[in-house]
């Protein structure tokens, strides 16, 4: 909707355009944020599965990875059901405020990761999407919708659009993210001891280390994640502000 105002202006230029976007405080605590939910991701769902296969069941790969199926499963269906309540919250409370309402969730999942991620009933590890999962969805569609809020906070500083500088350097730090999650979660595992010559016969030590870092990486995520969101500067307040203004000085878009 902004092609017929941005196609009369000054072509944007790489190095001044990824200036102006690193100045922006709320762009950089959103892409802190998009790293920690990658990150902690990725550690919780490559650990889980060592938990499954060789903590929960005695290190019988195909039960362990069926249950992962199960648990993978179980995550979709949370995040296909939590798009309609995440919205409605979103609108009631603000965006920000509704991530660190998931993150919360995520909190109280951390401490589920310990106490769900052992032997005994598998089913009890379905309770974990219900607590970890809506913080997805919540990042995957509130995150764009945040990002607009910062385009035209850099509209009202700077004059431009610059919806493209902006998407494609989250962008490619999102994938800069992924490969660096997935090198962490072999480090992490290489950490615990993990010998995959004794199949179930792993050392208490290895599965302690395990269990903590599936927990402890789940916290730290939220934790930080509070941290972040208690100093993103666009509330719905401000961003009301920032479109208010915009208009003032160019009318409707």
């Amino acid at each position: 909707r902004f092609y017929h105002k941005t196609e009369a202006q000054k072509p944007v230029k790489l190095i001044p355009g990824v200036k102006a976007a690193f100045v922006s405080k709320a762009f950089v605590i959103l892409i802190g944020l998009t790293l920690l939910q990658i990150v902690a991701g990725m550690f919780a769902s490559n650990l889980d599965r060592y938990l499954l296969v060789y903590y929960l069941f005695d290190g019988n790969v195909a039960l362990g990875e069926t249950w992962k199926g199960h648990l993978s499963l179980a995550y979709a269906v949370v995040g296909i059901l939590a798009i309609y309540p995440v919205s409605w919250l979103a609108r009631k409370i603000g965006k920000a405020q509704t991530v660190a309402v998931t993150f919360a969730l995520v909190l109280v999942g951390s401490l589920g990761k310990w106490l769900l991620f052992t032997p005994g009933n598998p089913l009890r590890i379905l309770v974990d999407p219900l607590l970890c999962g809506p913080v997805w969805i919540a990042i995957n569609i509130l995150t764009p919708a945040m990002l607009a809020d910062i385009c035209d906070e850099d509209e009202l500083r700077g004059g431009m659009r610059r919806e493209g500088v902006f998407g494609a350097i989250f962008s490619w730090i999102q994938k800069v993210g992924y490969s660096t999650a997935f090198f962490g979660a072999l480090l992490s595992l290489k950490m615990t001891g993990f010998d995959a010559a004794l199949g179930g016969a792993q050392t208490p030590e290895t599965i302690l280390r395990l269990r903590l870092i599936l927990a402890l990486s789940t916290a730290a995520w939220a934790l930080l994640a509070f941290v972040l969101l208690a100093i993103y500067p666009l509330n719905r307040k401000r961003a009301h502000e920032i479109r208010a203004a915009l208009e003032a000085r160019r009318g409707r878009v």
